[in-house]
């Protein structure tokens, strides 16, 4: 069975995991062969991230996931409500802290925006405001630097439990 690849992480040091559909993981140490590994979720993961010695893969469902041991073997960290239709778009690390960003179902008063700053272990949530998905999530010059679904408004924090600065707003998308 085919998948598709969504993400590729690397600790730095010459190993990579990769993250894809249908709950598929796979690591490398040279990027051109691959051994798949066993996640324990048949929904798609979205992107994935290295920091504080763990990869953390994202995806479907609010789930969260973290491997401690190079990406061999994964435990579920975070499971949002059940019903809901929350999906994580995006992770980054930065500042000993992660930062998931995604789509909240509002009738279910779910949050759209996760952090973690224990390795993954534990994670907390807030909402960016209503109706809005954080879509893409990077750490550049010392700040986080999340963007709307729309492409719409652009916010900062410094560390990944901080509250969020909106610096532009209302930019067209063309």
């Amino acid at each position: 069975v085919g998948h598709n690849v969504k993400a590729v992480a690397t600790n730095g040091e010459g190993l990579y995991v990769a993250v894809g559909t249908g709950g598929y993981i796979a690591t490398s140490t040279d990027l051109i062969n691959w051994t798949q590994q066993t996640s324990g979720s048949s929904l798609d993961f979205n992107d994935i991230a290295y920091g504080d010695g763990v990869f953390i893969a994202v995806g479907g469902k609010q789930r969260i996931y973290k491997s401690a041991d190079g990406g061999v073997t994964w435990a579920l960290k975070y499971e949002g409500s059940a019903g809901g239709s929350w999906h994580s778009h995006s992770i980054a690390y930065g500042n000993g802290g992660f930062m998931v960003g995604g789509t909240a179902q509002d009738t279910l008063n779910e949050n759209n925006l996760y952090f973690s700053t224990d390795g993954g272990e534990t994670w907390g949530g807030r909402d960016v405001g209503t109706g809005t998905t954080v879509l893409y999530i990077s750490f550049a010059n010392n700040q986080f630097v999340l963007t709307s679904y729309d492409g719409s408004t652009i916010y900062t924090a410094p560390t990944a439990d901080s509250s969020l600065t909106t610096i532009a707003t209302g930019i067209t998308v063309f």
